[in-house]
Order: C-alpha cells, then structure tokens, then sequence
C-alpha cells in the first residue's frame, strides 16, 4: 500500500500503532469491564482510519469460547472514519455489560459467568496489539 497523500487517504497498517486496555484486571459482580482501543498514526502524514465496532472488532473470549465482539449485529451501520494526525491518538471506550453476543443476533440474554476472559483486537492494525487478560467475579 502506498504512503497517504492526502488526510482522507488509508492509513497504512505499518503507520498504524494499536493498544487495547482494560481499566481494571478484576471486576466485582455488577460492574461492567471498560475496554479502550486505542489508534496513533506514527507515519509522516495525517490518513484515515475506520474506527467503527466491525472494522476495529474488539473480542472477548474465554478459552476457546468466543464470548462477545463489537461485530456482531453491526452490519449495514455506517463506518466511523477519523482522521489520524502524527501522534495524536484517537480512542474508543466499549463498556460490555457482561452479555454474550452472536454472530447470528439471536435474541438471547446470556450472562458472562464467572472466570477469566481476554480481550483482543481484530482489524487491519493489531499487529502488535496485545491481549488483555481480566476476570470477572
């Protein structure tokens, strides 16, 4: 991919750094995890970046139990795209409510139960992005 000539151009994922946070490695019955996703552009120029929850899909799993994303049910909404400046980042905070989500959006309400879960980030920049393990009581 090329280098971005203008600010509405495609950041490349190699100018792309990815962080995924959670606020806290342990979470008490009753309160939801605070997930942030965080961007920064370390190349020359100011590109653009889809923010949206499917195209920078946060996933939570628990072993090899896929739990909930940022995806799921999501299709046909429009894109969240943000300019990007050097340096600067740009952050999403998901708060999960503790619910299972599907790719089929069933209707069904399914709490979390109890035990370790960990967030990952899916998208064209999390190279380099790292897991992040908490647990829920």
């Amino acid at each position: 991919m090329a280098a971005p000539e203008q600010p509405e151009d495609a950041c490349r994922p190699q100018d792309v750094v990815a962080t995924v946070e959670v606020d806290r490695t342990d979470y008490p019955a009753g309160v939801s995890p605070r997930i942030t996703v965080t961007v920064v552009n370390t190349g020359a120029q100011t590109c653009t970046v889809d923010v949206s929850p499917e195209s920078m899909e946060l996933r939570i799993t628990s072993g090899d139990d896929r739990i909930f994303s940022t995806a799921d049910c999501v299709e046909g909404q429009s894109r969240d795209r943000e300019q990007l400046h050097r340096g600067v980042p740009v952050t999403r905070t998901v708060e999960w409510d503790r619910t299972r989500s599907w790719t089929d959006c069933r209707d069904a309400d399914v709490a979390a139960r109890s035990g370790t879960y960990v967030a990952t980030l899916h998208s064209d920049y999390d190279e380099g992005a790292e897991q992040q393990v908490f647990r829920l009581n």
